[in-house]
């Protein structure tokens, strides 16, 4: 029972969390500034992704989920890429790996999240793109 608590006390800190990070920051997806396209993985899907812009900076984090129920150990890393109107890559961002948890029902949340920076502010009708890759493919630092 007191793990049921705690469970729902670290979800509800989470979400107060990020709707608190969130508020003073404008949403460029909801403004119409940028669209996003993401790429899940082969073994990790997207669960969301919020676009924001922070000042002269721009915010791109979101959550990530295990597609498949297994045991292994996945690390993987996520690459955004912050394109033109016409297609032209302004800005390019990576992850470090991300270990993503396998989820225990009943055991807390079961998704991961993540977090680039860019330092600038898209222009009208950008796109951020979203890919997660297996991180043993290459090194992103």
């Amino acid at each position: 029972m007191n793990e049921q608590r705690l469970s729902l006390a670290a979800v509800m800190m989470a979400t107060m969390l990020v709707q608190g990070c969130a508020t003073s920051r404008m949403d460029l997806v909801e403004q119409g500034t940028v669209s996003v396209e993401t790429l899940p993985g082969e073994r990790v899907g997207i669960l969301w992704i919020d676009v924001h812009q922070d000042g002269e900076e721009t915010l791109v984090y979101g959550a990530l989920q295990r597609r498949r129920h297994t045991s292994c150990p996945i690390t993987v890393h996520v690459d955004v890429t912050l394109l033109s109107r016409d297609g032209a890559e302004l800005e390019q961002a990576h992850t470090g790996d991300i270990y993503v948890a396998r989820h225990i029902h009943g055991r807390g949340i079961n998704w991961t999240p993540f977090r680039v920076r860019f330092g600038r502010v898209p222009p009208k009708d950008s796109k951020v793109k979203v890919v997660v890759h297996d991180s043993r493919h290459c090194d992103h630092t």
